[in-house]
């Protein structure tokens, strides 16, 4: 019989550990020779000058799974993302994100998968107010839910389900177009 991941985990910090997730020395032990090397490059590449932080080993693996393009595991297009990409993202963290994952304009519904299985994202403009919240705030809430969902190795390997609620925004946007175009005026 399975046990109850509550009781495994307990009641700290591991209780939000993925469960059945491989670790990620795991992870890089079933690389491939070529997605081994790829990673290697990678993390040998951005080591060899001081570029003012270092990247986990972990992002070393993402880069490489998610480099843009047809082909995974291209270290040239991996480059090119890892070079543009802003360090301060390192930092994001739940607690720094509470009041914007408190709106639940952009989150991650906990155990939420869809039919294949994938980690949900969902988003709900009708719950963003510019005045109240800044695009970087947002932002910076869609970046940390990204990097918490390609933690795991199908997310990052996968991708992503994304349920973006639209109704209400789309009706408010449209009463809004709607009464500025016909009805103010009129006037």
């Amino acid at each position: 019989m399975a046990q109850d991941p509550k009781e495994s985990l307990g009641d700290g910090p591991c209780r939000f550990a993925p469960v059945g997730e491989k670790s990620f020395s795991e992870q890089l032990a079933s690389l491939s020779t070529e997605e081994r090397a790829c990673y290697d490059e990678l993390k040998s590449r951005w080591e060899k000058k001081d570029r003012g932080f270092v990247y986990p080993d972990e992002m070393y693996l993402r880069f490489a799974r998610c480099s843009p393009g047809p082909e995974k595991f291209n270290a040239k297009a991996a480059w090119k993302v890892m070079k543009n990409y802003d360090s301060r993202y390192l930092e994001l963290t739940a607690a720094s994100m509470e009041k914007q994952i408190l709106s639940k304009t952009l989150f991650i519904p906990p155990g939420l998968k869809s039919s294949e299985g994938h980690s949900v994202f969902y988003m709900r403009p009708s719950r963003y107010f510019p005045k109240q919240t800044s695009t970087k705030e947002i932002i910076d809430n869609l970046v940390y839910c990204m990097q918490v969902m390609v933690e795991e190795e199908k997310s990052c390997t996968e991708g992503e389900y994304v349920w973006c609620h639209v109704f209400l925004f789309l009706k408010k946007m449209w009463m809004f177009h709607f009464t500025n175009r016909h009805v103010l005026k009129q006037k």
